[in-house]
């Protein structure tokens, strides 16, 4: 009969013997190996499950010119965030001056009880804002812009740069903007005089913000960051307007046109309750 020399366990003849201690040694080397492959596991999925966090959001509206440290790969979230919000501020912006205008004229002018509806109801229905559409259009713009600095900036900067790397940096810088068509919008509805001086302020800054970014991040030569200044403000003039434009001429337009159909009140009526609104406050 034998006998392991190292544990002194009875050997069986045709069996593998292995002593107790190696065994619980392999068990606790696999339970830690599987231990570590989930943390692994835990870790790498990390990146993927959390594109967006709320902490680098504050950061980069306290910041803006931190976006030059993102990467395709972790700002490109952002970015897209950016230019959506971007689009919907401008848009929040433009019906909280649309609403506070058309509510109180309708209110000073008394259209509901013109068109005799019952309690005395306005109109205000029939002056609603196609959210949709003027949410595209203004997305559109956005997106225009985007790829016009693009370009602006590849050809005139030493470092050149693909789409998403553009949309990851520039498009990160449009979150501090977003804040600032939210704050004019809600100012609209104690001044709209002071609502759009703020709303120009807002542009003009992120106009130097977005400048300052694009010359750092495609390292653009001091003698070409003077072009590249006049093309952004350009390209920025170019897009604001055709953005105010098209909620100016067609909305207001709209709602004008949709008022005198009644022919229930004079063009004085309409004009003197529109100034009263407009520049109340000052």
């Amino acid at each position: 009969m034998a006998f392991c020399t190292k544990c002194g366990s009875k050997l069986v003849e045709g069996e593998t013997h292995q002593c107790p201690m190696q065994s619980a040694v392999s068990q606790q080397t696999i339970s830690e190996d599987q231990t570590a492959a989930v943390a692994y596991t835990s870790t790498s999925l990390a990146p993927m499950m959390g594109k967006i966090n709320l902490h680098q959001i504050i950061a980069l509206i306290k910041n803006p010119f931190s976006s030059i440290e993102l990467t395709a790969e972790t700002g490109i979230s952002y970015g897209v965030l950016g230019l959506i919000t971007s689009a919907l501020g401008m848009l929040f912006w433009f019906a909280a001056v649309y609403n506070n205008i058309t509510s109180d004229i309708i209110n000073l002018i008394s259209l509901g009880k013109a068109f005799g509806l019952p309690g005395g109801s306005s109109i205000q229905s029939l002056l609603q804002l196609s959210y949709i559409k003027d949410f595209f259009v203004v997305a559109l713009m956005v997106v225009v812009y985007i790829a016009s600095m693009h370009f602006i900036s590849n050809v005139m900067g030493l470092r050149k740069k693909d789409i998403k790397q553009t949309v990851a940096v520039l498009g990160s810088t449009q979150l501090i903007a977003t804040v600032g068509f939210i704050v004019s919008a809600l100012i609209s509805y104690v001044s709209i005089p002071t609502s759009i001086c703020s709303l120009v302020i807002v542009l003009i800054t992120n106009i130097i913000i977005v400048t300052i970014v694009a010359c750092d991040f495609y390292d653009i030569p001091t003698s070409k960051k003077v072009g590249v200044a006049a093309l952004t403000i350009a390209v920025n003039i170019i897009i604001s307007g055709l953005i105010l434009q098209y909620f100016f001429k067609t909305e207001m337009l709209s709602m004008i046109n949709t008022i005198f159909k009644t022919n229930y009140f004079s063009f004085n009526d309409f004009y003197s309750a529109m100034m009263q609104n407009i520049f109340r406050g000052l």
